[in-house]
């Protein structure tokens, strides 16, 4: 009689884990399915952005291209304002097209070629310029050994290279420096972006590639961004 208990007992157990397997299985499809629609939402809502994004910019060039008519010193500085934050906000949208593409599956797989790293990064230089000028940030590139063709894809490479700066200009000290070592260790080459900024504490350096993540809401609160770049 003992036994037969026990049995009854072990079948009872095994269907009741069967049941919460299912409904754990259950809540992973859902879960899966919102993180779906959340990526598609985003990768719409970017898309509608950028659109408009690219009109403004087109405009605003034309005027201070003087190709619809005449513009005043007054004028020319706040179309520059307009167009420096029209492509900061263009920057933000393509990296959320990126987040929700990653997401979905649906990135395409990155090619990869022979790229200068330091071309690389004197290619990102205009972009990085007008928030450099307003901080007066000085970037020095130090080339401590020679610097290798490294086998990589060149746009991935420059937009990590872009955030690695951006962020080193947004949170270092105003007149402050940034400098871009290079240098083969090991037969690898190393490539640091070193700043005086605030720095991140050890206890939050985990949390770095989360997304949307910010390291302290009440201190970046000062600073522009989301949390969708590396920092």
């Amino acid at each position: 009689m003992i036994h037969v208990e026990w049995f009854v007992g072990q079948v009872a157990l095994a269907l009741e884990n069967a049941e919460m397997f299912q409904d754990l299985e259950q809540a992973f499809h859902g879960l899966r399915e919102l993180d779906r629609m959340k990526s598609n939402f985003l990768a719409t809502v970017s898309h509608e952005l950028r659109t408009p994004l690219t009109a403004i910019n087109g405009y605003v060039q034309l005027m201070l291209a003087h190709r619809i008519g005449f513009v005043s010193p007054g004028q020319k500085e706040v179309l520059e304002r307009i167009h420096a934050h029209s492509d900061l906000l263009t920057g933000k949208v393509n990296d959320l097209i990126e987040i929700a593409e990653m997401d979905s599956g649906h990135a395409a797989e990155a090619e990869l070629d022979p790229v200068d790293p330091l071309n690389a990064v004197m290619a990102i230089l205009p972009r990085v310029e007008s928030r450099r000028a307003h901080k007066g940030v000085t970037i020095e590139p130090v080339v401590i050994s020679p610097i290798p063709l490294i086998q990589a894809n060149k746009c991935a490479l420059e937009r990590i290279f872009f955030h690695l700066l951006d962020n080193a200009i947004k949170f270092g000290q105003p007149h402050g420096q940034v400098w871009i070592k290079f240098e083969v260790l090991a037969g690898e080459l190393l490539v640091r972006f070193i700043d005086n900024g605030i720095g991140i504490s050890h206890g939050q350096l985990q949390h770095i590639f989360d997304t949307f993540y910010q390291i302290d809401n009440q201190l970046t609160r000062n600073y522009e961004g989301w949390g969708s770049g590396s920092r």
